[in-house]
């Protein structure tokens, strides 16, 4: 029990006030009130609408009673209490409402006999928002003074709502902007959408089925989606949704502003790539303007992370160009396949996706595993392109352009560069220690090299060269068999050979097209 009589667990199950009305109800508690004057008061109000809802009474007959009526209905606006009789649990009952259920929004209206008399620090200390005379009002003013509160009650809510709605915006918005992938952004723009707007308490997608849908041109793709509409994803939004569903789309996109008509909420907002973006959410009644505000306050936050992400993935890709293009360049000096560098960035991807290390660090390997040989560029063309066998010293000479390459990419900061001067340096090592250039062996060969030394080996194997033909794929694998521990790390040669399937797919779709190949 708490101070107040009330079981504490019934007090844990709490709801927000603002989240829980009845639809088209204000709801008014009478406490302590003699049937005579509950009569006077419930007709007075029952009878009268405001704003184009009707006012329901729940009656208490007791204080206590009262407490439980509270716990389980939040969403009561005004609270009429009596003081004539018990003055003491009057004020109980009135500290329970502020103090354990933490509501300072709803109205409390006092009444009094003739008999009662309080100080004025007496009623100031009680919080309460009006104190009447039963015995000297009206009915006419029963409902002007109700109708009053009732009007004071909606303006503290929508500066409280709105309040609270803001401090939501920044909230997510910034949950949203840990989000670099398009596809993960608007997938979490929907989460955060719904926990700004409170559709069910936790932010999460019930039943209301919602998309995200993106467009350079005319044509909305979808990125998102939730709810019936969950499949759509990668379809056109014309061919997601019935005409009269996309027609209030379609306003959106016309007048590029926001809509909401039959329960529906369509949100659009353009960022400064000239991306435009459609909200399209079902199924959301009684929607507010300051609800419809709100949204488009997050729409406009987030597009600045819109704007990000365009820009980043803008940049990744000039900065994949660059890179693939300083791969090939050394390549091509060594009379290498064209699309060498694109297989060994692919492979080494998949390979430490498997691996089990993150995203993150698979698209760093995939991006520096291109420039393994960029240290050839300081070989001479005499070494570099020799159709047969090396001597000793022009196999030194080769074996230089692990270091050189090192050297031209090892004083930058990016995590990017310093992977690929690693891989540069360690992707000729080999994991029994007898690798150049510095004879590391096992783990001491860092991750990234002992990938693409697998990647590099099963492409160069399989592709023909100036000194030697292609092998064939069983060739192939029976060497990663027999150097399993020896010149390959035995974890990675496993996860290779159970999944040769998925690397094969890579080598056919960067397939090396021949002269003799071409149809004449």
């Amino acid at each position: 029990m708490d101070k107040y009589g009330v079981r504490i667990k019934e007090l844990e199950k709490k709801n927000n006030i603002l989240l829980t009305a009845e639809e088209n109800i204000w709801k008014v508690l009478i406490v302590n009130i003699d049937e005579k004057n509950v009569e006077k008061v419930k007709n007075s109000l029952e009878s009268y609408t405001y704003q184009g809802k009707r006012i329901k009474v729940i009656e208490a007959k007791s204080h206590k009673e009262a407490k439980y009526i509270l716990i389980k209905n939040r969403d009561i606006l005004i609270s009429v209490i009596g003081l004539q009789n018990n003055i003491e649990a009057g004020k109980d009952l009135i500290s329970f409402v502020r103090g354990s259920l933490e509501n300072n929004l709803m109205r409390i209206l006092t009444l009094i006999s003739d008999e009662v008399n309080l100080t004025f620090d007496e009623i100031k200390d009680m919080n309460i928002n009006g104190i009447k005379n039963i015995n000297n009002i009206s009915y006419d003013e029963i409902i002007l003074t109700i109708a009053a509160e009732i009007n004071n009650f909606y303006d503290k809510y929508l500066l409280s709502y709105s309040k609270m709605g803001l401090e939501k915006i920044i909230e997510s918005s910034g949950k949203v902007f840990e989000f670099g992938e398009i596809k993960e952004f608007t997938s979490m723009m929907l989460v955060q959408l719904f926990s700004i707007l409170d559709f069910n308490n936790r932010g999460v997608i019930d039943s209301n089925s919602a998309i995200v849908a993106s467009s350079l041109d005319e044509d909305y793709i979808i990125l998102a989606a939730a709810g019936r509409l969950k499949d759509t994803v990668g379809l056109s939004i014309k061919k997601a949704l019935d005409e009269e569903q996309f027609s209030i789309v379609y306003k959106g996109i016309s007048s590029e502003s926001s809509q909401y008509e039959n329960d529906t909420l369509v949100l659009y907002f353009k960022n400064d790539f000239g991306v435009k973006t459609i909200l399209y959410v079902e199924n959301l009644k009684g929607l507010t303007d300051l609800d419809i505000y709100l949204g488009n306050t997050f729409c406009r936050n987030v597009s600045v992370a819109y704007d990000n992400i365009y820009l980043n993935n803008e940049i990744d890709r000039t900065q994949k160009e660059i890179i693939y293009t300083l791969g090939e360049i050394s390549e091509t000096r060594s009379n290498e396949t064209g699309h060498h560098v694109k297989r060994v960035a692919e492979y080494s991807k998949l390979l430490t996706l498997k691996y089990g290390l993150t995203k993150r660090d698979a698209e760093i390997i995939e991006l520096a595993s291109p420039m393994h040989d960029l240290g050839k560029l300081a070989i001479p063309d005499i070494i570099l392109n020799k159709p047969g066998k090396l001597t000793f010293e022009e196999f030194k000479v080769m074996k230089t352009h692990a270091e050189i390459g090192y050297e031209m990419l090892k004083n930058s900061n990016d995590i990017l560069m310093k992977t690929a001067a690693i891989i540069a340096l360690e992707h000729h090592e080999k994991y029994d220690g007898t690798g150049y250039p510095y004879g590391k062996k096992g783990e001491e060969i860092h991750i990234a090299g002992r990938i693409t030394a697998i990647a590099d080996v099963f492409d160069a194997l399989g592709s023909e060269r100036v000194y030697k033909k292609a092998w064939p794929l069983e060739d192939i694998l029976e060497l990663f068999r027999k150097e399993r521990g020896k010149h390959f790390d035995p974890v990675l040669v496993d996860l290779f050979l159970d999944n040769l399937d998925e690397f094969l797919e890579i080598r056919d779709k960067y397939k090396e097209i021949y002269p003799e190949d071409i149809q004449r």
